[in-house]
């Protein structure tokens, strides 16, 4: 998308429609909050960091085409512009993913998913068609903004093509999850994941989502996919049903290009994965589609520093000659006690620096201070950062045993435990030594550029376990794990604390970037 240049025929400001992108990611990586800093992560940021770089670097307007709710968050993209921000521009698109997601069904959808492949392959499959009701709203805005040209996300590829057809207007995909297959569940292994396995294998082929995809399609009420067509004066797809996508094959045809933000190298044997999927989903006989992979993009404001409160704990740990850990499952619904009850496990019994061999006289068949400070390592136990929201609560009262509510009270009043609605990933990975995480796009990708060790868990839908299988091919942490079976590990090698201490151990800073040189995150200029 920086490669484009501004049509000659609109002098020296193009005008860009960015399709309904912040609502292209769905429900994946729902970070709505009034803290801007808890929404800088997944695909709304990038999207807005790429406008801001379109603005910045090519003198572009940018119109971002998006739901009611994130009328603030792209206004708040125009920090640091200066008069260049009146070029960031936002028009409603209609629809309400934030609230379908936080429905009775859309939190069952998100909890389920994680125990059950066939509801991952409906809801993927079904992500596109949830935005087909928008079309009106974008068909409108592109009508009225005449663009030059368009960016469309993952979940509105058939959308932006009825509006390119219909109004003659040019197209670039702006992909971040390059994948259609589902990735496969991680840890199988047991009875029941040994006996199912084939069946699952099925449920997340790409052949499966696409034959599945367009089912969707055609099923929606007064707003199917030919419907839409229709509507616009344009022929209907045919009525077939095959084991390909008819919009990549189409895509690849007309050679509409496909920017991925992720570097190649990021992608390693996935790339090539990746590229099969594709020509799977495509006619064997069209061209190839064009995907070109970039660096990370990242949304960078002004004044995107640690709140107060994080600062202070992260330098009372340093002083302290403490680890520090951070744990954040984004609005993922992941228990809260859960999560307090793995930080009390990491503060209570992680020793960095002291292993099975190297354990003293200490009380309980635990490490001596004096076997652990022999070690020449710190030998103090961690400080962990847990971000969540706490509804106004104190956090100890999330815990429901008495035990547990005092631990956490001790533990915050030692300042090795602080509760926090969230920070700016960027600035806070710089700081710590472990990231334990749920698997999302953007806080993933500032973790591998930060260099630090990542420990994936939680309900781990769909491209969360892509990111998961990325993060351990690549060296980073161990292999993703769901979250109950992190609370309530079967072996104690796969315990929170085991975890986290073979990172400290094992996977400094220092070593992941000698090892992978994991940067190369940017564009953008102060918009990624």
């Amino acid at each position: 998308a920086a490669g484009v240049k501004p049509s000659d025929e609109r002098g020296a400001e193009a005008e860009v429609a960015v399709g309904a992108l912040a609502a292209a990611a769905g429900g994946r990586e729902r970070e709505a909050s009034d803290d801007l800093h808890a929404r800088h992560a997944g695909g709304r940021a990038a999207l807005v960091a790429l406008a801001r770089g379109l603005v910045l670097h090519h003198g572009c307007e940018v119109i971002i085409v998006t739901e009611l709710c994130w009328k603030d968050f792209v206004k708040d993209g125009r920090r640091g512009l200066g008069e260049d921000g009146k070029k960031l521009k936002f028009r409603p698109s209609g629809g309400n993913t934030m609230l379908r997601v936080d429905s009775s069904w859309g939190r069952w959808a998100l909890e389920q998913g994680q125990r059950s492949d066939a509801l991952q392959a409906f809801i993927l499959s079904s992500s596109e068609a949830e935005f087909f009701p928008s079309e009106g709203c974008c068909f409108h805005w592109a009508w009225v903004e005449n663009p030059t040209f368009m960016v469309f996300g993952f979940t509105l590829m058939h959308v932006a093509m009825i509006l390119s057809e219909a109004l003659r207007i040019p197209i670039v995909g702006f992909i971040l999850q390059p994948k259609r297959d589902i990735e496969g569940r991680p840890r199988a292994g047991r009875a029941i994941d040994e006996l199912l396995g084939p069946l699952r294998s099925v449920f997340n082929s790409a052949a499966y989502n696409a034959v599945l995809k367009q089912l969707m399609e055609r099923v929606m009420p007064c707003s199917g996919l030919n419907d839409l067509r229709v509507s616009r004066g344009l022929a209907p797809c045919p009525r077939n049903i095959d084991m390909s996508g008819p919009q990549f094959t189409e895509l690849a045809k007309q050679q509409v290009p496909l920017v991925v933000p992720i570097p190649e190298y990021v992608m390693g044997e996935e790339l090539g994965n990746a590229g099969e999927t594709q020509r799977t989903c495509c006619n064997r006989n069209s061209p190839e589609l064009i995907m070109e992979h970039t660096s990370f993009i990242f949304l960078r404001l002004e004044n995107d520093q640690l709140p107060v409160d994080v600062a202070d704990f992260l330098e009372n740990a340093r002083r302290g000659g403490r680890a520090r850990v951070a744990m954040t499952f984004s609005s993922m619904p992941v228990d809260k006690e859960s999560m307090l009850k793995l930080a009390i496990d990491v503060c209570e019994k992680c020793w960095p620096g002291v292993n099975a061999q190297g354990l003293g006289a200490g009380h309980q068949g635990q490490p001596s201070d004096i076997a652990a400070a022999s070690s020449g390592h710190r030998c103090r136990r961690p400080a962990v950062i847990v971000m969540m929201k706490t509804d106004g609560v104190s956090p100890d009262t999330i815990c429901r045993s008495a035990e547990d509510q005092q631990k956490v009270r001790t533990l915050i009043e030692e300042r090795r435990l602080l509760v926090c609605p969230g920070a700016p990933f960027h600035a806070l990975f710089k700081e710590i030594e472990v990231a334990i995480l749920h698997g999302g796009a953007g806080v993933t990708s500032e973790a591998m550029v930060a260099g630090v060790p990542v420990i994936t868990s939680g309900i781990l839908l769909m491209d969360q376990r892509f990111w998961a299988k990325r993060v351990h091919d690549l060296g980073m942490g161990p292999q993703a794990m769901a979250i109950d079976d992190l609370v309530r590990p079967a072996d104690e090698r796969n315990s929170i604390e085991a975890l986290v201490q073979k990172a400290l151990e094992r996977d400094t800073e220092e070593e992941l970037l000698e090892r992978g040189g994991l940067g190369g995150g940017g564009g953008g200029g102060g918009g990624g």
